[in-house]
């Protein structure tokens, strides 16, 4: 584990500290179920994957650039996991009802994430879903 935002290659073993990214609220929400990682990463086709500009992604943290961070971002895993577990949509789509600038699940799911730029929409967000999941947490993050 690193204390700061980091591009990570190869199997997670490939650790590259970036400049923090810009300060923003983070919701995470997790749902009542398990998602096993070995049997999402099975039906992996690499060649059928959407894949995230990384390098773009990159440019943006390293260019404090909100905007074009949140452009950038995605999980190549939402097309295998969502289908088998609807909530985990269910979850993105009220988050960016109530306002997030961006909702995505976090590696092979179930967890989503939101980011909001204003503490305002993050509440917003964090209290539209805190009655749905029992899991929400609002953090903020560190510079």
């Amino acid at each position: 584990l690193y204390g700061t935002t980091a591009y990570i290659a190869g199997k997670g073993e490939l650790v590259t500290p970036l400049r923090p990214m810009p300060q923003c609220w983070v919701i995470l929400v997790k749902p009542r179920l398990s998602v096993s990682t070995g049997k999402i990463f099975q039906e992996v086709e690499l060649d059928q994957l959407h894949h995230p500009d990384i390098a773009a992604l990159s440019a943006a943290v390293l260019a404090e650039d909100y905007p074009a961070m949140i452009a950038a971002m995605g999980n190549s895993l939402e097309a295998i996991t969502i289908p088998k577990y609807p909530i985990v949509q269910q979850i993105k789509d009220r988050m960016m009802k109530y306002g997030a600038d961006v909702a995505l699940m976090t590696g092979s799911g179930p967890t989503v994430f939101a980011l909001c730029q204003k503490y305002s929409r993050a509440q917003r967000v964090y209290n539209a879903l805190k009655g749905f999941c029992d899991e929400v947490y609002l953090v903020r993050t560190l510079k």
